[in-house]
């Protein structure tokens, strides 16, 4: 997990750099709470859908359904946690922007001036 862990903070640390090339750093907490809260939503939703398609999936596998329709749920539970796992590095993204924000306007993680 350890070695995993690493590589995706690799995959945050690129999104991070592609978001500030695109998007200026959060003027305040509220702008960054925000940005935050919508890159949470999509997650959630996605964690939402992954939660559906897995009682799907067992539903399918208890009451013997085809194979071919086991194969088109993994497939798309793949996809699902494809797109899941991309949301959240979007979310640990935006947290290390919201602290390089806060630390750009001169202020402490606990809102006090440096």
């Amino acid at each position: 997990m350890l070695e995993l862990m690493k590589k995706v903070d690799v995959l945050v640390s690129g999104e991070l750099e592609d978001a500030n090339e695109k998007f200026r750093l959060f003027s305040s907490d509220h702008e960054g709470v925000a940005v935050i809260e919508e890159e949470y939503t999509e997650a959630k939703e996605e964690f939402d859908a992954l939660t559906e398609n897995m009682e799907e999936l067992k539903h399918r596998v208890y009451h013997d359904d085809s194979r071919k329709n086991r194969m088109l749920n993994t497939k798309q539970i793949y996809n699902i946690a494809l797109c899941g796992a991309c949301e959240l590095i979007q979310v640990a993204a935006m947290a290390k922007k919201f602290d390089d924000s806060a630390k750009a306007r001169g202020e402490d993680l606990d809102g006090s001036k440096y």
